[in-house]
């Protein structure tokens, strides 16, 4: 059993938003395999992009916005859950004047596997 704290977690900043990795594949003994929290700050975006390998399970735990999936948008808000396949493109946008907070469960995740249209 583990349990991670918020007030423990390291944040820092990449592209335009943050994240913290509160487990990792040595936690779940799984290569591959990591949670992380992403937050958008307000008006912020990441464009499109995509993964070669990786699966990424996303729960929207506060704010709204929207992703676009595979050309599709979907508005987001809190409680909603987005499922992006291996090579599914994707994109998402907080359109609020708060953060938007997303949970990442990602699997079969490797470096430099994050490729940008």
């Amino acid at each position: 059993m583990k349990i991670i704290r918020q007030k423990d977690l390291s944040w820092f900043d990449r592209f335009t938003y943050r994240k913290a990795v509160p487990l990792t594949e040595k936690d779940f003994n799984q290569p591959g395999t990591q949670f992380q929290i992403v937050r958008f700050p307000p008006h912020s975006s990441i464009g499109e992009h995509w993964h070669e390998k990786t699966c990424e399970l996303f729960f929207v735990e506060s704010g709204r916005g929207f992703a676009v999936i595979n050309k599709e948008k979907i508005d987001l808000a809190p409680g909603d859950i987005l499922l992006c396949e291996p090579e599914d493109h994707h994109a998402f946008t907080n359109t609020e004047d708060e953060d938007l907070v997303l949970l990442d469960f990602k699997i079969n995740a490797e470096e430099n596997d994050l490729f940008f249209v």
